[in-house]
């Protein structure tokens, strides 16, 4: 925490490296250059109740810069801010993320792993923003008879690892993308030594087959929409089954293990019994991969879950719109800071557990993030806003 979770995740070299490649950098001397806008696009969601001004005096104060005191602060009004994230654009807080992004557990730590595998999950969820006609056209949003609904909405899907619910990729498109479309960009965070798990949207012949290409195994819910005829019973009751292409001409079928269940409860007034699980997967085999761990193993899918609630809620406040952008690219660039602020506290997190040697899930993501803000003003005071000047 000495250097502050904005330069530790994001130190200013990287800053400057992703501005290059974007060729988003100032082409003249302004007092809001492209790093110290990208640092100001993180930083609205350290303190997202507060306004344009008051967000980058708590930076400028925060990081002590040389030459860079409260003056710039108050120079700096709305407008000119507003100016500067439309001079930055989108392009360096993507590619931001696309650096920071990755997993964060090491081999042994808790919750992280199963029998050698990297536990990760994928989900998807939408996010409201600002209801303005640009933002209407580009993401449109849920309607009904009544006529749409309050604000437009993008779809977003995210792949994480589970134990530290740090992401490992992320995309997001206009409302009417399905989840299924999207998850099928993510596929190059997969890999050997990997377990992704998925609920039961996201199974398809197309998804499956692209999916297990990428070397990693897979342990998908299914829905009742499938015919899963039993091709041969395993010794332990699980069963060998295939999935069928759309078409013949679209390749031959999957085989997969199949592993239903129900989970019973039970407390004073008796015993409940769930509904059926069935999960499909592609570990074959029995001995190696036992029946009995696959119930607990799936349940760590929840952990997606809780990661978008914490995106939602701890970072983005709830119920609360987007409310500082109303244009699609400056809603773009919030959603890119959003998630390259998640990873820099999913990073923090991270490093709590590797020292005390537990179980990252025993760490709260909102303690992180409150840590996180009372960092900023620890950052050292000789961290410039911008590069120094490249002498002819």
């Amino acid at each position: 925490m000495a250097i502050g979770v904005l330069t530790k995740t994001f130190p200013p070299e990287l800053v400057d490296q992703v501005i290059d490649e974007a060729q988003a950098r100032e082409q003249r001397k302004r007092s809001l250059p492209a790093r110290l806008t990208t640092y100001f696009a993180l930083a609205m969601w350290l303190w997202r109740e507060h306004g344009y001004e008051e967000v980058l005096r708590q930076l400028i104060d925060g990081l002590g810069w040389s030459g860079a005191g409260p003056q710039e602060a108050d120079v700096a009004w709305s407008g000119s801010i507003t100016k500067a994230r439309a001079r930055l654009g989108v392009e360096p807080l993507r590619l931001l993320f696309a650096r920071v992004a990755g997993p964060v557990a090491q081999p042994g730590m808790p919750g992280c792993f199963w029998r050698g595998l990297r536990l990760t999950a994928i989900d998807g969820s939408t996010l409201d923003v600002p209801d303005s006609p640009q933002n209407r056209a580009e993401f449109d949003g849920p309607s009904n008879d009544a006529g749409p609904g309050a604000f437009p909405q993008v779809r977003l899907v995210v792949h994480a690892e589970c134990g530290t619910k740090a992401l490992l990729n992320a995309c997001f498109d206009g409302y009417r993308t399905a989840e299924t479309v999207l998850a099928g960009r993510l596929f190059d965070s997969f890999g050997p030594q990997m377990l992704v798990l998925a609920d039961r949207n996201f199974l398809s012949w197309k998804l499956w087959r692209d999916a297990a290409t990428t070397g990693a195994e897979l342990l998908w819910r299914v829905s009742d929409s499938f015919t899963l005829p039993v091709f041969e019973r395993l010794a332990d009751g699980s069963y060998l089954s295939q999935l069928k292409p759309p078409r013949k001409k679209d390749g031959g079928p999957i085989t997969v293990r199949i592993i239903e269940y129900t989970v019973t409860t039970r407390d004073e007034h008796g015993a409940t019994t769930s509904e059926l699980f069935c999960l499909a997967t592609t570990l074959l085999d029995v001995d190696r991969w036992p029946i009995e761990e696959f119930p607990a193993l799936y349940h760590e899918r929840w952990r997606a879950e809780t990661l978008l609630d914490a995106v939602k809620t701890d970072l983005r406040g709830g119920p609360d719109v987007l409310t500082r952008s109303q244009s699609p690219e400056g809603t773009r660039q919030e959603i890119w800071a959003l998630f390259c602020l998640y990873q820099a506290l999913a990073d923090l997190v991270g490093d709590a557990a590797r020292h005390h040697r537990v179980d990252p899930d025993r760490i709260s993501f909102l303690r992180a993030r409150n840590a996180a803000r009372r960092s900023v003003p620890r950052i050292p005071a000789d961290f410039p806003p911008s590069p120094a000047p490249t002498r002819p």
